[in-house]
């Protein structure tokens, strides 16, 4: 074989076989090609010393040396395992697989040193441990992400692998894989059963092929090395990183996606180590056709490392892991279930608007569609408004929060003097003939913000982040209070009790605080008189106070039942005042019945509940705290229009988040719930899976 015959191929190598080498190659090689040519080659001076037929097999699938006797294996394309004799290259059967696989071609092969079992992975993700001795196979499940990490229920797509400790019979080993999808290093765990977990991203661009391998001396120190596409690197096992070496010399730019010939395929490699280590290299390259495309299968084993994946299809994904856009890095960071829901939360508004509006418009005297076009712009700009807010990174984000609580907390001192006065309150600022009430936006803004300074002083007890963060709860709830809007008050005092408490405080302290509050609802009954009478009302329905939304309301409840009335059948929802907004839920009693509404609540708390989850993997405890307290404010701010609607609590003016009619009220929810979306992205390095308070655990980022 001629040297240029070498460049155009992606071949097996392996170093140091013995019965390979002559006086003239300081560092042999073999590579294997086609699946039955050996190549001999010098990994230093990349000349062909010879070449040498497998004799004895159709086909192999991989090859790999054993670390207890130091042959060369292979695994046939029939199922069975040959050893090689690399002198002549005669492949005797060894023994064969008592399980055979749906195919071999592209299965990854690999010793276990540890335990003298050869690794077995097919491409349909199946996981086997082989006895190569009598070829008894057993099944230790498929490759999956094990619960918890940040890729659990994504399909793997391990390209790559290799075992630390590859001498002789050490007393541990690790198996670490490269997945080509998200461009990581994961750590198959113990005891390789397939269980998978994230180790960290490599922070390389991705590559059309991969090899990898863990090089082990005596001494047991393992180096890893990584070629991505033509660039050699040396991996760090403790996170991932990947350092680059240098350019591989004399490589093409690699296969054509679309190619169906396997002649002069892949080019050639030249994989050349700053420093002689023993160790095993082997690549194997095939390309095959398959319904969905044509796949590229790369094998690299001795402590064999292997790849599988689609290049090419009818339907391509919307965006490829492998994309570095700001788009594609959004989308594959994103929690795309907790984002389904928040949408799915917002579509479900909009139905029950065209069932709830129409009435109260047709009461008040405007268009019958009137409240549900406004609806329908709404949740429009709310879509935009959401997406963007959670494409900030963490910074961003905390700017993004502080702008908006200066300019909200300063129109909301301006509401005072120049808002619009509604019932004998001040809450609205009016701008061009559209009214915004600035206390909803700056219910998240504070959450953020109040987290950054709560996380500030958690890792730095010099800074006084809890005393800046109780002033701006102060300077907040003063407007408010002058305003007056005692709802909004009690959520914004009880977002600083949430960051309170997930800071870590005694319970003590958290009984205080109780008690402080229960005297503050005191106080309030005595210096408001309409709280006084809602709480009068509340408590004696008969006494004379004016309880018809609520009786109109409960109407409703009774009304529909399990199932409801259907779409616009429902009659007691056509007599509620504010079926549109705070009694929305209501209404959808009445026309959907009370299993909808079941669901309604579910969904809710699947959106809080899953924000909480993921807030917990996040390693920056800014992130953690934010997400969290933006969750749990969203889940109190739902529970009371719910306490509102079955008279559980006297009535409040409460929105009910992505589901009433209200314009500021929408896009302060979708501001909120972007910040909480951008928050709970995901990096692979982010594997912590502690509680808060963080602090208290062994990792705490701080804030961007």
């Amino acid at each position: 074989m001629t040297s240029s015959s070498l460049l155009a191929l992606r071949a097996a190598l392996v170093l140091g076989v013995a019965g390979l080498a002559t006086s003239a190659y300081a560092a042999p090689a073999v590579g294997l090609v086609g699946g039955t040519t050996l190549v001999m080659f010098d990994t230093e001076s990349l000349e062909v010393s010879g070449t040498m037929d497998v004799t004895g097999v159709d086909g192999l699938a991989g090859i790999d040396v054993r670390p207890a006797d130091k042959l060369l294996y292979g695994v046939s394309l029939a199922g069975e395992v040959v050893t090689i004799d690399t002198a002549t290259g005669a492949a005797t059967v060894k023994s064969t697989l008592s399980e055979a696989l749906p195919s071999y071609e592209g299965a990854i092969v690999d010793f276990n040193p540890m335990a003298d079992r050869l690794r077995l992975m097919a491409t349909d993700g199946t996981n086997h441990r082989v006895n190569v001795d009598d070829g008894m196979v057993t099944v230790d499940g498929s490759l999956a992400y094990e619960a918890g990490d940040m890729h659990e229920g994504e399909e793997p797509a391990i390209v790559a692998a290799a075992y630390t400790n590859s001498i002789g019979k050490p007393e541990a080993t690790k198996m670490f894989d490269i997945d080509a999808t998200i461009v990581a290093l994961i750590q198959q765990t113990a005891p390789n059963d397939g269980t998978l977990a994230a180790i960290g991203k490599l922070g390389i661009d991705g590559a059309d092929n991969y090899a990898f391998d863990i090089s082990s001396t005596e001494d047991l120190t393992n180096t890893a090395y990584l070629v991505a596409g033509t660039t050699l690197y040396t991996v760090d096992l403790d996170t991932g990183a990947a350092t680059s070496v240098g350019e591989i010399s004399g490589v093409d730019d690699g296969p054509s996606a679309t190619s169906p010939s396997c002649s002069n395929l892949l080019p050639g490699t030249a994989v050349r180590p700053r420093a002689k280590r023993p160790g095993i290299f082997v690549f194997h390259w095939a390309i095959r056709k398959t319904q969905a495309g044509w796949e590229i299968g790369n094998h690299r084993s001795g402590t064999i490392r292997s790849c599988l994946y689609r290049v090419a299809g009818p339907f391509p994904m919307m965006f490829s892991r492998a994309e570095k856009t700001p788009l594609a890095e959004w989308w594959w960071s994103i929690d795309r279930e907790l984002l389904g829901g928040l949408i799915l939360l917002l579509c479900a508004g909009m139905v029950l608007s065209f069932g709830a509006s129409p009435a109260v418009a047709e009461r008040i005297g405007v268009d019958e569609w009137h409240f549900v076009i406004r609806h329908a712009m709404f949740c429009a700009l709310a879509v935009p408004v959401m997406l963007a807010a959670s494409m900030l990174n963490h910074r961003q984000a905390r700017f993004a929060a502080l702008g908006t609580l200066i300019v909200m907390v300063a129109l909301l001192w301006a509401t005072l003097r120049f808002g619009t006065e509604v019932k004998g309150a001040r809450r609205w600022m009016s701008f061009g003939g559209q009214s915004v009430q600035p206390s909803e936006f700056v219910k998240p803004a504070f959450a953020v913000i109040g987290a950054w300074l709560f996380s500030e002083y958690m890792i730095h007890r010099n800074v006084p982040g809890r005393l800046i963060a109780t002033a701006i709860m102060g300077l907040i709830v003063a407007a408010l209070l002058l305003q007056p809007d005692l709802g909004q008050t009690a959520l914004v005092m009880a977002t600083w009790a949430v960051l309170l408490f997930l800071s870590g405080i005694s319970w003590w302290i958290i009984f205080g605080l109780a008690g402080s509050a229960g005297g503050l609802l005191f106080g309030a009954y005595f210096f408001f008189p309409h709280f006084a009478r809602r709480i009068d009302t509340f408590l004696n329905p008969d006494g004379g106070g004016n309880t018809y939304q609520i009786d109109r309301a409960l109407d409703s409840l009774y009304e529909g039942g399990w199932f409801g009335r259907g779409p616009g059948e429902s009659i007691a929802k056509k007599l509620i005042p504010d079926a549109h907004a705070d009694y929305v839920f209501s209404a959808a009693a009445g026309e959907f019945g009370v299993i909808f509404c079941m669901g309604l609540v579910g969904l809710i708390g699947f959106i809080v509940i899953r924000a909480m989850i993921s807030a917990q993997r996040q390693s920056s405890l800014f992130a953690r705290l934010a997400a969290s307290t933006i969750a749990v404010q969203f889940a109190m701010q739902s529970g009371i229009n719910l306490a509102v609607n079955l008279n559980l609590i006297p009535p409040k003016g409460m929105t009910l988040p992505f589901v009433s009619y209200g314009g500021t009220s929408m896009l302060a929810v979708a501001f909120g719930m972007g910040l909480m979306l951008a928050f709970t992205r995901t990096k692979p390095e982010e594997r912590l899976t502690t509680g808060l308070p963080s602090y208290r655990s062994a990792v705490v980022a701080p804030a961007e």
